[in-house]
């Protein structure tokens, strides 16, 4: 799936019938690449009979994609991910099936620890999930050890069918109660109803059901749907089923940065100018270069948020230095190293 991610939201989903001319368009933002699991065998129909919503790709119908978004802190933390459903699952399974999709960050996490062990770095959190069975301290091997059903047990330990309201509706929860909570991101717009608590301007975003009587297709429901086709529209996601990640406060950056494989993310096409401007530096680099280096958009990182005055947020806002009006004489100073 080729998709427009801007200030690390899901904007749009670009359809079977949109040009290379459409994707080059996008001036902020990146074009992200998702790859379709193979288990799901996805195709391309016949081009007659290629449609602009074809949202599955010829994959069986009773499968939804689901964009994920994902918030640390109440700011967006990583860039967005899709979960591909069974409509008919209850959304115990689902939370199951949700929790195999990242129960390897959690592994990597333990193996991380193990590895540095005695490094104060990585250990200003250790976690402290215990075995659902002997009750003893996880650690990497132990863990691993375990089986999904297992692991997902010792994780959510305070995720119960009969308390679950309870349970995610906290905003301060316990770690060990549970790492993460699934939220249900509420686009109804501003003077409606919520879709899924009916409360007028409802801004908290619902948490998923931990409920084995709902089906992920009794969610879509609830937006007024059957399938989630709307960022194909350009409706920005308006009218489709949409979670929020949520994880917990006391993650650090020795966790986070398994959620990208890096401890920082980086651009694709930033990497690529990087490799370039190395490549100048042998070969010569001109004032043009240099110009578009000054130029460059990024992104601020986590210690140097801008507070934000319409969402009442710090957030990892984009900045972009730019020449406004030049004097008649520009003097320009090249640094002698890099």
């Amino acid at each position: 799936m080729i998709t427009w991610v801007f200030d690390m939201k899901l904007m749009h989903i670009f359809h079977n019938q949109q040009t290379i001319r459409e994707l080059a368009d996008q001036q902020r933002g990146v074009i992200l690449l998702f790859e379709i699991p193979k288990i799901l065998k996805p195709q391309l129909p016949p081009i007659n009979q290629i449609k602009k919503d074809n949202s599955n790709y010829g994959i069986d119908t009773n499968w939804v994609k689901i964009p994920v978004h994902i918030f640390k802190d109440n700011a967006l933390l990583n860039l967005p991910r899709f979960v591909w459903a069974k409509k008919s699952w209850t959304l115990t399974q689902f939370h199951f099936e949700f929790f195999k999709l990242y129960k390897g960050l959690i592994a990597n996490w333990y193996k991380d620890l193990k590895n540095n062990e005695g490094r104060s770095s990585f250990n200003r959190y250790l976690p402290k999930w215990t075995d659902p069975h002997s009750g003893e301290m996880l650690d990497f091997d132990s863990f691993s050890a375990l089986s999904d059903e297992d692991k997902f047990s010792a994780l959510f330990s305070g995720l119960r069918e009969e308390s679950w309201k309870d349970e995610l509706s906290k905003r301060d929860w316990n770690i060990e109660d549970m790492p993460y909570q699934l939220r249900v991101e509420n686009n109804a717009g501003y003077s409606q109803d919520c879709h899924f608590c009916s409360n007028y301007q409802c801004r908290k975003n619902c948490p998923v059901p931990f409920a084995s009587k709902m089906t992920v297709l009794d969610m879509l429901h609830k937006v007024g749907v059957d399938d989630n086709t709307s960022f194909y529209q350009g409706k920005n996601g308006k009218s489709d089923f949409i979670i929020n990640l949520i994880w917990h406060t006391d993650f650090d950056k020795s966790f986070q940065k398994h959620l990208s494989g890096v401890v920082t993310g980086v651009h694709v096409e930033r990497e690529e100018e990087e490799n370039e401007l190395e490549t100048g530096q042998k070969e010569g680099l001109t004032i043009d270069d240099c110009f578009k280096e000054f130029k460059r958009e990024e992104i601020l990182d986590e210690d140097n948020k801008w507070y934000c005055s319409k969402c009442k947020e710090h957030v990892q806002a984009t900045k972009q230095l730019e020449i406004f009006k030049a004097p008649p004489i520009l003097v320009i100073n090249l640094k002698r190293f890099k």
